[in-house]
């Protein structure tokens, strides 16, 4: 089952880092169809173009991490942290009239599944973990520091 959730969060990752740098290079380059795709207006196409490219390297972020998510497990908790501030920033400005439901939608369905998604995929992990395995030797047979001198693949090299 660990497997599989790991599987999940690894694709689920790539999906982020796709979402995040589609929105990241439409704000960069294509302001006119980002106005029209997320239903805001530029004030300054410079911020705008700045937003841009935190969420381009927040893209790099996903992606690196969506290849060894064991590996980078405490750094998908910054993820966690980012999409739940945009979840929570989207609440505030449509509560506060800032944007309309409307603009926020996309964020307020695409967020929570994502949030979800982390949240499950980073709280499953293993009990303990296997550093290595001695070869030859099972469960019930002491493994002390002699054995593993004894049985090195490198010894006598």
């Amino acid at each position: 089952m660990i497997v599989d959730k790991m599987k999940y969060l690894s694709i689920t990752l790539r999906l982020m880092a796709l979402y995040m740098m589609v929105m990241g290079v439409f704000a960069i380059f294509f302001q006119d169809a980002a106005e029209f795709m997320y239903l805001f207006q530029v004030v300054d196409p410079i911020t705008t173009r700045m937003w841009g490219g935190a969420l381009v390297g927040l893209s790099i972020f996903y992606l690196l991490a969506s290849y060894d998510v064991e590996k980078y497990r405490l750094l998908l908790w910054a993820g966690v942290l980012q999409l739940t501030v945009s979840f929570l920033l989207t609440v505030y400005h449509m509560g506060t009239r800032i944007i309309e439901p409307a603009q926020g939608m996309i964020r307020m369905i695409v967020t929570p599944i994502f949030l979800i998604i982390l949240l499950s995929g980073i709280l499953s992990h293993k009990k303990e973990k296997v550093l290595f395995e001695v070869g030859g030797k099972t469960k019930g047979e002491p493994q002390g520091p002699e054995q593993i001198r004894e049985q090195h693949p490198l010894q006598g090299k």
